[in-house]
């Protein structure tokens, strides 16, 4: 898979033109013949850091009937403002993906030199799967089939040991102290923002947990215990549900935010951080036991019940940092207020407090 390329990298998802789609798709060896002759966008999203929209494909007469008559385009224009501590979407679909794990096909990733413009094409599914409409949760059975599918991909990178000294481990550790900088700074600037509007108690607690943070992720990480990938942005509404579930399983989509961290630090992520109290009472634990059941199916190493709930316990305070990510990346206050009101409603149903 491409890494960088150079020349004509569009800017916008609007702006792909068939000369260039048939350059890409040539060089990834997508197209092994003929060029394509239309490109029409469909929904473009303009995101935070990027924009993204499905386009359709005409190709002429000559081209082989395998290439792809539809894709998911991401374009990335800005510089990745988390890259020094956080991989990536470019580094993700520049890897060869094991084609048994619940991820879209991706037909090239590359970052142009001359512009640095990042650009991923990615397998359409629009067809075959959807999505819950933000805000409303999917039906349990949803959420089910999505922590068992997200087991797989969690079996699949398992580490059962990272060390200080290998390579991987020393990369590790250096991405995790930039990180652990970078938060510090994020913390000052969203408690001067939220001001009084954060009461005294609750801004105790914050500064508390963002500062002991790097000192239990770094006994954590580097404890001898399990770690994986991580998604580190699984809410429901980043994977896709399969129309027809005996066909399909659920795809996870827009891995901007994967780091090496513990197993149920993404189901933290998913339940905890989004869900208020009612839902989490109804459906918490039914998912976690489904997720370890689905988990122990796919490693050869331990990892108890009583682990899991000691790394999601974990994963929640890690939450903390998502406003301080959202505030710094201009995200609406609508959103990531609500975050912060089932943050603490977490927090003391959970116990995470007696870990600091």
């Amino acid at each position: 898979m491409s890494a960088s390329s150079r020349g004509g990298v569009p800017r916008h998802p609007d702006d792909v033109t068939p000369q260039w789609l048939t350059a890409r798709l040539r060089e990834d060896g997508v197209l092994s013949s003929g060029a394509v002759s239309k490109v029409t966008p469909h929904k473009t999203n303009d995101l935070h850091m990027a924009a993204s929209a499905r386009v359709t494909i005409d190709y002429d007469d000559e081209a082989n009937r395998q290439a792809p008559r539809s894709l998911f385009v991401k374009i990335m224009e800005a510089p990745d403002p988390f890259a020094d501590f956080i991989p990536g979407e470019l580094a993700f679909y520049s890897e060869a993906l094991p084609d048994d794990l619940p991820l879209a096909q991706c037909y090239g990733a590359a970052r142009d030199l001359d512009t640095g413009v990042t650009h991923v094409l990615l397998e359409d599914f629009a067809e075959t799967h959807s999505h819950s409409p933000w805000p409303l949760p999917p039906t349990p059975a949803m959420c089910e089939a999505a922590v068992t599918d997200l087991a797989r991909i969690h079996g699949h990178w398992w580490k059962t040991d990272v060390s200080r000294d290998d390579a991987f481990g020393m990369d590790l550790r250096q991405k995790r102290e930039r990180f652990a900088g970078h938060i510090q700074t994020l913390l000052v600037e969203f408690l001067d923002y939220v001001g009084e509007a954060l009461p005294s108690d609750r801004r105790a607690v914050m500064e508390s947990v963002v500062g002991r943070l790097p000192d239990l992720l770094d006994k954590r990480l580097f404890g001898g215990r399990p770690i994986t990938r991580n998604h580190g942005d699984p809410h429901f509404w980043n994977i896709m549900f399969p129309r027809d579930p005996a066909r399909h399983g659920c795809v996870f989509i827009d891995w901007e935010d994967w780091q090496y961290n513990p197993p149920a630090f993404d189901l933290a992520y998913m339940i905890a951080l989004h869900w208020f109290p009612d839902r989490r009472a109804r459906h918490e634990k039914d998912l976690l036991k489904a997720y370890h059941r689905a988990l122990l199916g796919e490693i050869s190493t331990g990892y108890s019940w009583d682990d899991l709930m000691a790394d999601y316990r974990l994963g929640h305070l890690h939450n903390f940092i998502v406003p301080l990510f959202q505030h710094n990346m201009g995200v609406p206050a609508g959103s990531w207020w609500q975050h912060m009101e089932r943050l603490f409603l977490s927090l003391d149903d959970l116990d995470c407090g007696a870990l600091l």
